[in-house]
């Protein structure tokens, strides 16, 4: 099983990352330039997350994994 959490958009995430204020202008840059490749990986992920309110993320990510555990043959709870 895989998942795959993403930010609820990338003018989202640019924002938080800087707001947290832990990067130098180089790092961040970088950083960006490497998420925009990662998201493109999204469609190779069993399972999508959308990470905007962490408890409601985590509540899917239970349920994402329950899905999955559920739909194994021979799996008995």
């Amino acid at each position: 099983m895989a998942i795959f959490v993403k930010p609820p958009s990338f003018e989202v995430l640019k924002q938080r990352l800087v707001s947290r204020n832990t990067e130098t202008e180089e790092s961040l840059r970088k950083r960006i330039e490497k998420v925009k490749t990662e998201l493109s990986y999204e469609n190779s992920f069993d399972f999508v997350l959308v990470n905007d309110d962490i408890e409601v993320a985590l509540t899917e990510a239970s349920h994402m994994v329950e899905t999955f555990i559920e739909g194994i043959p021979g799996y008995d709870r």
